[in-house]
C-alpha cells in the first residue's frame, strides 16, 4: 500500500505506474503517513520534512523528488469569497504583505525560524528542523507566491477522475495575483 494524493499519483505515473499497480490507502496526515510507514502498514508515500529525518533514520530512500523537479502544487493557499475581496481590498493586501514579510524574515533568520518552527511543529529533533527550514524555505517557499495556474489546473483535472463536475472550472477565474503583483511593486518584503 502507498499513501495517496494528487503528489502519490503524480509520483505514479512518472514511475511508469497507474493506481491500478497499487493499494492506495489515506492516512489523514502527514504524522500519520510516517507513523504507518515506519510501522510497515504503508510501504511509500509522499515524504515532508521534518517527518522525512524519521523515515530516513528507519531506511526509507527517496525514489523521486517532486519539488526538485518543480512540479507544481496546490497544498497550500489562503481562500477567501469574491465578496469579502471586493469589501476589504485593503485587509486582503495587508494580509498578502505580512505573508511576504514572513517569508523574507524566514529567509534572512533560519536560526529565528527554527525556534519558532520547533514551537509550532512541536518537533524537538534539530536536524529535522533544519532539514525542514532547508527544504521548505530555501526550496519551496518562493520570495512572492503568486498563485500558478497551472498547478491548479492539474489539481482540478486530478479531482475530475473522481468528480467529472468540477473538468470544466476555469481555475483562472478563481485566482487573484494582483495582491502579491502589488505587493512586488511595492518592494514589500525587501525587494
Amino acid at each position: 500500500p502507498i499513501s495517496g494524493g494528487v503528489p502519490a499519483g503524480l509520483a505514479l505515473q512518472r514511475l511508469g505506474f497507474t493506481t491500478a499497480d497499487v493499494s492506495v490507502q489515506a492516512t489523514g496526515s502527514t504524522a500519520n503517513l510516517t507513523a504507518a510507514m515506519v510501522a510497515g502498514q504503508v510501504y511509500a508515500g509522499p515524504g515532508h520534512p521534518p517527518d522525512t529525518a524519521l523515515l530516513f533514520k528507519n531506511g526509507f530512500k527517496v525514489i523521486m523528488d517532486l519539488a526538485a523537479e518543480k512540479v507544481p502544487s496546490t497544498e497550500n493557499g489562503t481562500i477567501v469569497t469574491r465578496k469579502f475581496v471586493t469589501e476589504h481590498r485593503d485587509i486582503v493586501q495587508r494580509y498578502v504583505d505580512s505573508l511576504i514579510e514572513a517569508i523574507a524574515v524566514m529567509k534572512k533568520d533560519k536560526p529565528g525560524t527554527l525556534v519558532v518552527m520547533k514551537k509550532l511543529l512541536n518537533v524537538d529533533d534539530e536536524a529535522a528542523l533544519s532539514q525542514a527550514y532547508d527544504f521548505y524555505v530555501a526550496k519551496i517557499f518562493p520570495t512572492y507566491p503568486t498563485p500558478d495556474a497551472n498547478a491548479f489546473k492539474a489539481a482540478r483535472d486530478d479531482l475530475a477522475k473522481s468528480n467529472p463536475a468540477v473538468k470544466d472550472i476555469d481555475v483562472t477565474k478563481l485566482l487573484d495575483p494582483s495582491f502579491v503583483e502589488d505587493a512586488r511593486k511595492r518592494g514589500v518584503g525587501g525587494s
